[in-house]
């Protein structure tokens, strides 16, 4: 690469190291927008960059801009930074004058600096003018000089050879302030492009950028029309099906472009995640296997993913034998170990999951390893050692020490001993009085074992930390409702959690059971069957049954309780209401 030539000065180093600096585009200042940070260029060595001595006048003017652009003052910079260019006939400098004029609003001073520029950038390769161009035409812009602008953006577009030229200058467009004229320059470009699909992508991405969304899908349906299998356009396609939550067409949609073109896996990995999230799990996992065995770049994206639908759908070995295949690739890779020794602790294989967590020393996985370990000795039934394991872990600050606390008290609920996970809570809240994650295990745990007085202690403390926590109303209305007869408190509470998660089917039972109690059976029906159509939980099976059987159906009220006691046989609320009415 060219440099400035140093000749008999006595300027320090460290001007020479500001000046190198203030050329590589890596000032960092304050207060200042950075959208057109595009302009700042790379120069190949292969630039015919000037060898200019650095005359203690140039270096002046060169240090006062520095100095000038980390006091913010960024128009005192380009009044010394543009004769600088124009002296040193360097196109770095002009590119930083321009990128400073811009961005200050000095659109006057920046049109001077990029035709400075695109001057110093004859015979250059055609990357490096595309950003000069690009930056002339912003000038424009910004000014109002719409004729001006529109001859760049057609001379960027002849001048091309890029397929990517209209996204280009859609992103450059997109940041300027006149919306309007940005979209009716583009439009322009579009009706006279030869390229009809690049246009059309390119306006697609610009009208969707400056929210004119229905004119954004009308573009990419003409760049569809022009190529079926072009991937920007059929992403952006998709992304709006997703948003119209047409599930018919985006399967046909996405069925139809893979079909015609099978190497869209960027694509593919869109829609496996559509179909993941919709509880299709198998059908994803047939495309997230599809993409990584035919694209490398997403291959460990697309495993992880099958990864975690296998996990989630219980499917531990499948999991654990994608996780075998990373990690013989990556085998120091923590995240991977960790996620393997969960997955070997599901599967029963305690030994090995305890040997995996143990290979993680340090790093931001050692602390969810130790804890993952504790998990590890609790099921062997080693849940005293468990309970010390936490204690001894080292941790960093506040949240890792609430955490080992929130452990011991889920270890020590999971195994039925509630009054010795109330004294790790208490003890814990004794620290961190006001922590909302300790304040809320502990009322759950109350409200179980009947403790009214103290579950509302510590849902109001909760209430009144966090007045939006939608789950605090409504544990304390559920234990009113189902402990007390406060029926009447109990549904203000619970209506306020639904004004705050409307569709949160913990809270929809919650409120159809307070229905039941005050025996309006019709409302109960409704808000208990809206809850057990989002989630088939058994205490929600539970409750929606009972009404059931309170309204004369005991057939519908047995299959429900039958489907749920198969789903979860453990559940103690189902259970007990099974024993009251069986």
């Amino acid at each position: 690469m060219g440099s400035y030539l140093l000749m008999n000065n006595n300027w320090s180093k460290c001007s020479a190291a500001l000046i190198a600096v203030l050329l590589a585009g890596c000032v960092k200042t304050q207060g200042v927008d950075s959208k057109p940070a595009e302009q700042n260029i790379e120069f190949e060595q292969t630039s015919n960059l000037p060898d200019v001595e650095l005359s203690q006048d140039l270096l002046t003017q060169i240090l006062t801009a520095e100095i000038a652009i980390r006091a913010g003052q960024f128009e005192q910079a380009v009044d010394q930074l543009l004769p600088a260019a124009r002296q040193s006939a360097d196109p770095r400098l002009a590119s930083k004058v321009t990128y400073w004029a811009l961005q200050s609003g000095l659109f006057q001073k920046a049109e001077q600096a990029a035709l400075l520029w695109l001057e110093l950038l004859s015979g250059e390769p055609e990357n490096q003018v595309v950003n000069a161009r690009l930056a002339l035409a912003n000038t424009y812009m910004e000014q109002g000089k719409t004729t001006q602008a529109l001859v760049q953006y057609r001379q960027l577009i002849e001048d091309s050879s890029a397929k990517e030229i209209y996204k280009r200058i859609a992103g450059d467009m997109s940041r300027l302030r006149n919306i309007d004229e940005s979209i009716s320059i583009f439009q322009i470009l579009v009706g006279e492009a030869t390229d009809v699909e690049g246009a059309n992508v390119g306006l697609g991405i610009l009208a969707a950028r400056l929210n004119k969304f229905d004119l954004s899908r009308q573009a990419i349906d003409q760049a569809l029309l022009a190529n079926p299998v072009n991937l920007d356009a059929a992403l952006i396609k998709l992304s709006y099906l997703f948003e119209d939550q047409d599930e018919q067409a985006i399967y046909d949609f996405a069925d139809a472009y893979l079909r015609k073109n099978p190497d869209g896996h960027r694509l593919r990995m869109e829609y496996a995640r559509y179909l993941s999230n919709h509880a299709e799990a198998a059908v994803a996992i047939k495309q997230f296997d599809k993409v990584a065995a035919n694209d490398e770049s997403l291959y460990e994206e697309a495993t992880l993913s099958i990864i975690a639908l296998g996990i989630q759908q219980e499917d531990y070995a499948l999991a654990d034998k994608k996780l075998a295949v990373l990690l013989d690739q990556n085998p120091t890779d923590d995240r991977l170990i960790l996620y393997r020794c969960q997955v070997q602790r599901e599967l029963g294989n305690y030994d090995s999951a305890n040997q995996l967590c143990q290979e993680i020393v340090f790093g931001q996985y050692y602390f969810p390893a130790q804890l993952e370990i504790a998990n590890v000795l609790a099921e062997q039934d080693e849940l005293d050692a468990a309970l010390t394991h936490l204690d001894n872990i080292p941790v960093s600050g506040v949240e890792e020490q609430v955490n080992v606390y929130m452990r011991q008290q889920n270890l020590l609920h999971q195994a039925q001993q509630l009054e010795r996970a109330i004294e790790v809570l208490d003890r814990a809240l004794v620290k961190y009085m006001d922590n909302t994650s300790l304040l809320y295990a502990r009322g759950l745990i109350l409200s179980e074992l009947g403790n009214v007085t103290d579950h509302e202690r510590d849902m109001r403390r909760l209430i009144k930390l966090e007045p939006e926590n939608a789950h605090a109303y409504n544990a304390l209305g559920y234990t009113l409702a189902d402990l007390t007869l406060r029926y009447d408190e109990a549904l203000e509470l619970i209506q306020k959690a639904i004004e705050l998660e409307p569709d949160d089917a913990y809270i929809l039972d919650s409120l159809g059971w307070v229905y039941f109690k005050l025996n309006e059976l019709d409302k109960a029906e409704i808000y208990l069957q809206r809850a057990f159509d989002l989630s088939e939980d058994a205490e929600i099976a539970a409750h929606l049954g009972e009404l059931y059987w309170t309204l004369g159906d005991k057939s519908k009220a047995k299959s429900i309780w039958n489907r749920a006691k198969k789903q979860t046989p453990d559940n103690k609320v189902l259970n007990k209401t099974l024993e009251r009415f069986l």
